[in-house]
């Protein structure tokens, strides 16, 4: 079996887009669905990129930084939906306004993001304090989506700290249906993501969605998992936009930044990108270029990078050996690439075995 991996373009809109054409974009509600004016600058935005794969995210991230910034959060779907410096009022019934009037294909679940904490007794207060909200979400979602848009996948973000909690989320949500499941990196090694991954597989789920993440490594690991395990792998990251903002220049062969500003960069150093925006420049140039249209620039070049760096694992992810070549041919991170290796040989020997003992294995 053989899937696709799917890099998502997100953060963006139709000021900021990377390029004429792109595949993949991800919207998000509190960004591109509040209000018509909104959705009807997202649905042009769609339509100007030519855009194929079209995902919306319904705020999850934004409650997240809503809690950790003591925002007012409200539930109330009597008001319009807000997501300002002070308040955020987002509730299921605005997610499904958007989710309706957005030519969007796939979505997430509404659902509220849990936060990382320094001992395992914080994390599973956390994983309870919140479990009751995703539960509910995802049921209302999942109701919500097969009655109003049946045609959008509808993607269920696991917020779990550990598989005993996804257990007991998946159990205590009974028998509903997702098209697949979503999964954030914040809280997660490469091993323990490697973990859910597997676990998902041997549930019988082929499409899974990885949240914010553009690392090389990672990347890696996703387009191993759509070459051999999956039908669907995706991604998605702000990346691109956040890096340019920064004067961080995105290395074409391992995503690693370099800084392209404020910085004194030697004339002798070649710059050897092969995108279109880099054709006979160099970094000097990049480096003096106008503030605005350097952050211009960098977003083009670094979102082509990551493109062209996903394309290229997904290539020589055909085995563990092909892909190791291509990790050594352009990465020098030994550690990383031997901890990948023997992940992904783990779960080659191991993923029709008790998830226990592939969990002692990995963790």
């Amino acid at each position: 079996m053989m899937g696709i991996l799917v890099n998502f373009c997100a953060g963006t809109n139709a000021n900021i887009l990377p390029a004429k054409d792109v595949k993949a974009i991800l919207g998000n509600v509190p960004y591109n669905g509040i209000g018509d004016r909104a959705i009807i600058d997202t649905n042009l935005m769609f339509d100007y990129a030519a855009c194929e794969y079209r995902f919306l995210d319904t705020g999850g991230y934004q409650y997240a930084v809503a809690e950790k910034e003591g925002k007012a959060i409200i539930n109330d779907s009597s008001k319009p939906a807000v997501c300002d410096k002070t308040t955020l009022n987002l509730t299921l019934e605005h997610v499904f306004y958007a989710m309706v009037n957005l030519d969007i294909n796939m979505a997430n679940a509404m659902d509220f993001p849990i936060k990382k904490y320094g001992t395992d007794e914080e994390n599973t207060f956390e994983f309870h304090k919140k479990v009751g909200f995703n539960l509910h979400w995802a049921r209302e979602s999942a109701r919500l989506k097969n009655l109003y848009c049946p045609e959008v996948e509808l993607f269920l973000p696991i917020q779990c700290y550990n598989l005993d909690q996804l257990d007991y989320f998946l159990v205590h949500l009974g028998s509903v249906e997702f098209d697949g499941y979503s999964i954030p990196t914040r809280n997660f090694s490469i091993n323990e993501l490697a973990l859910f991954l597997i676990r998902f597989y041997q549930l019988g789920m082929r499409k899974v969605h990885i949240l914010g993440t553009s690392q090389f490594f990672t990347i890696a690991m996703a387009a191993y998992m759509a070459r051999h395990y999956f039908q669907w792998v995706s991604l998605d990251a702000t990346t691109w936009r956040e890096q340019a903002q920064n004067g961080n220049y995105l290395n074409q062969y391992n995503l690693m930044p370099e800084k392209v500003y404020n910085v004194v960069i030697d004339e002798l150093i070649q710059n050897d990108c092969t995108c279109p925006f880099c054709k006979n420049k160099t970094f000097t140039y990049i480096k003096n270029l106008p503030q605005t249209e350097r952050v211009d620039f960098l977003r083009c070049h670094n979102f082509w990078a990551i493109e062209k760096v996903a394309g290229e694992l997904f290539d020589n992810a055909g085995t563990i050996l092909t892909l190791e070549k291509y990790l050594k041919r352009k990465s020098t991170d030994v550690e990383k690439i031997d901890n990948l290796i023997k992940v992904l040989s783990l779960l080659d020997m191991y993923k029709g075995e008790d998830i226990k003992q592939v969990q002692i294995l990995l963790l």
